[in-house]
């Protein structure tokens, strides 16, 4: 297959060696027994290739008997997988899981990138965009997007704005209560 392809399965979350594990909707952590299901099924080899991938996705929300369950695949992962763990925010992870685990640290977002991607999902709301709303919201974001709070109104899949109408809600409530504390200092 063509890596356009292998990507195309991938973002649309049907690549079969691609496994990703995110908090159910309805729950404030990540369970000890969606961790337990994930690591067991890591035993499965590769459908396509020669490696599969398994991603927990905000890792920083595994309780701690979730954590613990994670660190003997973390210690002696099966040879054909690899597992990644995802977070903004690697203090709130178990520090025995962050002792087992290689950080790649990204940089952070340059001002003129975070400010597109503001006007990118601002216009995906499908209203007319407003360039000083935006601008506020870039500033107030600074280098990263996570201060927004956006993750509600993404499809977890492909990153692509699943509630455009809550999104725009969102964004202008986040802005008028800027601008309230503002006024009041």
């Amino acid at each position: 297959r063509s890596i356009e392809t292998e990507l195309k399965l991938a973002w649309s979350g049907n690549h079969p060696d691609l496994h990703t594990l995110h908090r159910i909707e309805e729950k404030k952590e990540i369970s000890v027994d969606q961790v337990r299901e994930f690591c067991s099924s890591m035993r499965l080899k590769p459908y396509q290739g020669r490696t599969s991938v398994w991603i927990i996705d905000n890792a920083e929300e595994m309780n701690i008997a979730a954590s613990n369950s994670l660190l003997m695949p973390l210690e002696e992962p099966p040879a054909h997988a690899k597992i990644i763990l995802l977070s903004d925010s690697i203090h709130r992870i178990v520090p025995t899981i962050v002792s087992r685990c290689q950080p790649v640290f990204f940089g952070f977002l340059s001002a003129a990138e975070v400010h597109r991607i503001i006007a990118g999902l601002y216009g995906a709301a499908d209203q007319k965009q407003d360039a000083r709303l935006v601008a506020d919201l870039a500033r107030l974001a600074g280098t990263s997007l996570a201060a927004l709070g956006l993750e509600p109104f993404l499809d977890p899949a492909n990153g692509r704005v699943a509630d455009a109408g809550g999104l725009t809600e969102h964004l202008q409530q986040i802005v008028a209560a800027t601008r309230s504390v503002r006024s009041r200092i």
